[in-house]
């Protein structure tokens, strides 16, 4: 099966980790099919010497095309998009012949490449969204977008065949804010060959690790703020922050005059060895606003880590007695709370199992299997 992806998101020399979750799916089925990814994307940092730069990277079945341009006014901007993604489009149907089917990721505004596709050789279409802009507290919500994007982004589900999302959650928010359309779910994907269960050795500090780009959405102020009253009362403890945070985080931080190594800022860690330190922690936890089905839960679970999250998103889908606590109310006492009852019973939780659950359902081979059996689904209806 020839499978083309066109993506709004994709790892690249000017964001290197934007939509990296999208590049793993791509990776879980390539293991079944013959996936082609073009990304075309402006160069809002300014760092292009030329006026287009195009990637080509080609691993087994996964081909990738990296389309970078310099950036116009706004129409400028838009009309170059839209050049340049047919363009590379036209490329690979004239090598390739045409795909049995598309696969957007993120609707705007690669669907409106999928939208022409679909029109000029009548090729179905998929889409997977990973936007929190549909959830009603995003300070970017759907609701206040232009008209123009607005009308686009319903156009573009309208025509898809199927969506297949990461969560039953943003499923129904689809439903409900934009169409009603056939669905599927296939969950965030995980590299098992890094993030995996390993015992971990026991220092006597119990250890909780958060990781997040620190922007406003993940609500890191509370979960300092939280883990600094949960280590008055249990002082063999430390929390782990994972990412690149602002700077006004590490002030916030700096204000609080803790004594050093109860919070440490490991900075940025390589996702190839992301797993390792994850291993060596006791439990994660993430207090996010909105989500819709982050993969540092996923990964931390499928490293037999229970987990401590806000409800948002669909992380309730993944999240239970089993394998952690989810804190329904946003007050910082409330996460101190969870972090208390977390630790009261921990030895309840079995972490091998928990690892073990989380490989059968978020491993590279049950995502890949789970998104090809969507395609066939719809060819099959075609």
């Amino acid at each position: 099966m020839k499978v083309l992806w066109l993506t709004s998101w994709y790892p690249n020399k000017i964001n290197p980790t934007n939509g990296d979750f999208i590049q793993r799916h791509a990776t879980a089925v390539a293991q079944f099919c013959d996936v082609q990814v073009i990304h075309v994307e402006k160069d809002d940092k300014h760092i292009l010497q030329q006026p287009v730069e195009i990637i080509t990277n080609s691993d087994g079945r996964l081909n990738e095309t990296i389309v970078l341009y310099k950036q116009g006014n706004k129409i400028q901007s838009l009309f170059n998009y839209k050049k340049l993604f047919k363009k590379e489009v036209k490329k690979y149907i004239a090598e390739n012949g045409l795909p049995n089917i598309v696969h957007i990721h993120v609707a705007m505004k690669a669907g409106l490449i999928a939208l022409w596709l679909k029109k000029k050789y009548n090729i179905p279409y998929v889409i997977t969204e990973h936007w929190t802009i549909y959830n009603s507290t995003a300070l970017d919500r759907f609701e206040n977008r232009s008209v123009f994007f607005r009308k686009l982004t319903q156009q573009v589900f309208r025509n898809a065949s199927l969506f297949i999302s990461v969560s039953k959650n943003l499923a129904g928010i689809i439903a409900k804010k934009i169409v009603a359309i056939p669905y599927t779910i296939a969950y965030n994907v995980v590299d098992t060959s890094i993030f995996f269960y390993k015992e971990k050795i026991n220092t006597g500090i119990f250890t909780f690790i958060h990781i997040s780009t620190g922007k406003e959405q993940k609500n890191p102020e509370a979960i300092i703020d939280a883990f600094i009253d949960f280590h008055h009362q249990q002082p063999l403890s430390r929390l782990w922050i994972v990412g690149d945070m602002p700077q006004k985080l590490h002030q916030y931080f700096e204000q609080k005059k803790l004594p050093i190594g109860i919070i440490e800022f490991k900075g940025f860690i390589p996702y190839e060895q992301l797993g390792s330190v994850v291993q060596q922690c006791d439990a994660f936890v993430l207090f996010s606003k909105r989500e819709n089905m982050p993969c540092v839960i996923l990964e931390a679970l499928c490293c037999g880590l229970p987990v401590i999250t806000s409800n948002a998103g669909g992380v309730a889908e993944v999240v239970d007695e089993n394998n952690g606590i989810i804190v329904n109310d946003y007050k910082t006492n409330a996460l101190t709370g969870a972090m208390l009852q977390l630790i009261s019973q921990y030895e309840n939780y079995n972490r091998r199992s928990i690892a073990e659950k989380a490989k059968s359902m978020f491993s590279y081979a049950e995502t890949g299997a789970r998104i090809t059996d969507a395609y066939r689904q719809v060819l099959n209806s075609c």
